[in-house]
């Protein structure tokens, strides 16, 4: 995940999430390899970002940027619902308002995205700076991201993804070929998990269970998925 940071003290670069439920797994399996989530920290680089961080008496120059933009295309536009979307944006960046706080069916968001309307992205507005660690919490939160984990023996590691995925759509994010073969997917909540040797044994307890592709994992879940080579 790349955040563009405006007004704050964060340095740019990578930063590692020190994740208590990572962790927690990485204390029960000592692995091999050990692969946590990072955020990658770029200043005022808002086109790149995956999330944009602003202190809030710095907002107004990242919703400029748009107020130019959807000026000059809602002046050159002949669509009527581009017209009409472009007018409630301007409503909205005229009151200060990130347009990702805005109401936009599924369609407006996808033209906003394509004409690289920056306050589409998540915003996060902040008072003041939190410590590195609760920044990245409640970038996550913000980006609507959750976090679900693979832990074995051999190798435990941190996921992100769009809350509401499937198990599909984990495998996927895990290695395309997971996805291509996909049979079924073991799932367990962290909670139960960490009282179980492993996914093999937490089959037997019954806590984890065998779900179908259009499973949505939730959030912390730690998965295991079956595939055809």
């Amino acid at each position: 995940m790349e955040i563009s940071c405006t007004g704050l003290g964060f340095e740019e670069g990578k930063v590692k999430y020190d994740d208590e439920k990572l962790i927690a797994l990485k204390n029960k399996f000592n692995p091999k390899k050990f692969v946590p989530f990072y955020v990658n920290i770029t200043i005022d680089n808002f086109v790149q970002a995956d999330l944009i961080a602003i202190s809030k008496d710095r907002l107004i120059d990242l919703l400029i940027l748009d107020i130019e933009k959807c000026e000059t295309r809602k002046n050159n536009s002949t669509d009527d619902y581009e017209k009409e979307i472009l007018k409630k944006c301007l409503d909205c960046l005229e009151d200060e308002i990130p347009l990702c706080k805005g109401d936009f069916e599924e369609k407006a968001e996808r033209l906003l995205c394509s004409w690289t309307i920056l306050s589409i992205k998540p915003v996060l507005l902040l008072e003041e700076e939190p410590d590195i660690n609760k920044f990245i919490a409640m970038a996550l939160i913000e980006s609507n991201t959750m976090m679900f984990y693979t832990a074995w023996p051999n190798e435990v590691h941190a996921w992100h993804i769009k809350k509401d995925s499937t198990i599909l759509e984990c495998a996927a994010k895990i290695h395309s070929d997971l996805a291509k073969g996909f049979i079924k997917g073991d799932v367990i909540s962290f909670e139960d998990f960490m009282i179980c040797h492993n996914m093999n044994d937490a089959i037997s307890k019954g806590l984890a269970k065998m779900v179908d592709r259009d499973h949505i994992v939730n959030a912390g879940d730690v998965i295991e998925i079956r595939c055809n080579p």
